[in-house]
């Protein structure tokens, strides 16, 4: 129900890490670094979180604190991220839920 009524948005990072990977993308993805020879940008992973905290306006009662769950941000350093690009999402996710 939750997602429905847009409280929860959910990134399958396995199954979209296959999609980006192995097809072509029309418009950027979450993802898109692993497409790219010099991974370093996280930024359309970090726009992704920025619109999913969003509150959807659906004439419901709003939800007033947005929850950021992340399962292992470690993968992205096995992916070839650097520690600073990891770090500098870590610190715009917490800003933008702290907003």
């Amino acid at each position: 129900m939750a997602r429905e009524r847009g409280q929860l948005v959910f990134l399958e990072g396995l199954k979209s890490a296959v999609d980006v990977v192995f097809q072509a993308q029309k418009e950027p993805h979450p993802l898109q670094f692993l497409r790219e020879a010099n991974a370093g940008n996280l930024k359309p992973l970090f726009e992704f979180v920025r619109e999913a905290l969003k509150p959807v306006d659906s004439g419901e009662a709003r939800w007033t604190y947005p929850v950021l769950l992340v399962d292992d941000l470690s993968v992205l350093l096995s992916l070839g991220m650097g520690a600073v690009a990891v770090l500098d999402f870590i610190h715009y996710c917490r800003a933008t839920v702290c907003w």
